[in-house]
């Protein structure tokens, strides 16, 4: 997933899939949501 680039003695890396970055913001919302879902499941209770 991840592309390494070696220029002297520095190693750079980079994304092979920039749409990676998108996939991990959606999944950040659902777990976020999950996580409020059930903060007001324990509240409820």
């Amino acid at each position: 997933m991840c592309h390494a680039t070696r220029q002297g003695t520095s190693i750079f890396y980079s994304l092979r899939y920039p749409r990676l970055v998108e996939v991990i913001d959606v999944l950040r919302g659902v777990m976020a949501e999950e996580a409020g879902r059930r903060q007001g499941l324990v509240a409820k209770q």
